[in-house]
């Protein structure tokens, strides 16, 4: 009975203990959804520097690397015994996919070829894998950059329409007073002002929520305090003829150097089965067809290419056409603004036609922040798809 009592305190005790620690542990969570600490500044090309080293995505693109040089240092001279020849080649088929077909008891010149192909495959390709990585870590740190300042952007748009519908509202309730407006009016008036409310208060909450994106990825507390130096601008469209951002993804892009590789692979599949086999035999049929596809996929790889590339291109002509068919629409819109907001001063307009032109203004704002963050995003996959891309080639 006792040891039973004895056990229970123990228990007791341990769940106090362990009740200390973890409200010990939870100490330091920010009990607000307010920024917090010494405010870090960050341009853009700041933000992607520090992402190389500190990110996640960053880490994990250097370990790639660490591994690629590891496998380019490994000893490709010679095939080694049978057992080692064959313990690789099963790893590079679950790394890649790819049969490099090692079946024999005895290694032949042939299996030795293929070592060696891959090690100098491994040697060249490692650092344009790397570059397509940072390709990738670019591009996600742009989206999340310009995603943090185009929901600041939307802060500033939904305040500014929150001041205009906020005047409105006042101006109705004096003019209510003097008996100018209909009871009606008023309750418009204060509708469209709470709308406004809700809709700068959801804002607010995107911006946050942006906020504590950018800052999980790179790296930082969730609620540590970021200044963002750069603006929402567009960036400068890429100084190049179409025909040769073309040409230049033909002799950069990774696909080509992955599908040459598998080329080679299967070439010397190939003629490894045609030593021991004729050529109307099933093994020698089997490689051959390989082999006829890798010539296939090569050949097609170029028109995927170009097509990538057009497409990209057409998006980003698309992005800065819809720039500046929004710039003159909030041109157009806050002059209508205006000229309305005067002639309900004057008595000459109702409160609708005002929301009504507002409400112009406020979507045209919208429309232009985001036509800008997505023409940037565009300009910086196309210039990623005229070099070494965003795709990483499987290597041992």
């Amino acid at each position: 009975m006792k040891i039973k009592k004895l056990s229970a305190l123990i228990m007791i005790i341990t769940l106090m203990l362990s009740g200390v620690v973890l409200t010990s542990a939870n100490t330091d969570i920010v009990n607000t959804m307010d920024f917090q600490g010494e405010a870090i500044e960050l341009s853009l090309k700041e933000a992607i520097t520090l992402a190389k080293t500190d990110s996640a995505l960053g880490k994990a693109a250097e370990w790639h690397l660490d591994k690629a040089r590891a496998s380019s240092r490994a000893n490709r001279s010679s095939a080694g015994d049978a057992n080692d020849l064959r313990d690789f080649t099963n790893a590079y088929y679950k790394e890649t996919g790819v049969d490099i077909s090692f079946d024999m008891d005895v290694p032949t010149s042939k299996d030795v070829e293929l070592l060696r192909l891959l090690g100098e495959f491994a040697k060249n390709q490692m650092d344009k894998n790397y570059e397509a990585e940072m390709n990738t870590l670019k591009a996600q740190v742009n989206a999340l950059y310009f995603g943090v300042l185009q929901a600041q952007d939307l802060v500033k748009i939904n305040e500014e329409n929150l001041k205009v519908q906020e005047k409105l509202y006042k101006d109705t309730q004096t003019k209510f007073e003097l008996g100018m407006v209909a009871k009606q009016e008023t309750l418009t008036a204060e509708h469209e002002y709470i709308q406004a409310q809700t809709e700068y208060e959801a804002a607010v909450n995107i911006y946050k929520k942006a906020k504590m994106n950018f800052n999980v990825f790179m790296g930082y507390d969730v609620m540590q305090e970021v200044i963002l130096t750069d603006t929402l601008t567009d960036v400068e469209m890429p100084d190049i003829e179409l025909a040769d951002a073309i040409s230049q993804a033909f002799t950069k892009r990774n696909e080509v150097y992955g599908a040459e590789l598998q080329i080679e692979i299967q070439k010397i599949n190939m003629d490894k089965v045609s030593v021991r086999y004729s050529k109307a035999a099933p093994q020698y049929i089997e490689k051959s067809a390989l082999y006829d596809e890798a010539v296939y996929n090569y050949e097609n790889v170029f028109d995927a290419m170009e097509m990538d590339v057009r497409s990209k291109y057409l998006d980003m002509m698309e992005k800065k056409h819809a720039i500046q068919a929004y710039t003159k629409a909030v041109e157009s819109a806050e002059e209508a603004l205006r000229l309305t907001q005067l002639t309900y001063d004057a008595g000459m307009s109702i409160l609708t036609d005002v929301q009504e032109v507002q409400t112009r203004v406020l979507q045209s704002k919208l429309g232009l922040s985001k036509a800008i963050l997505e023409y940037n995003l565009a300009v910086d996959a196309f210039e990623d798809s005229m070099g070494v891309g965003r795709k990483v080639i499987p290597i041992m």
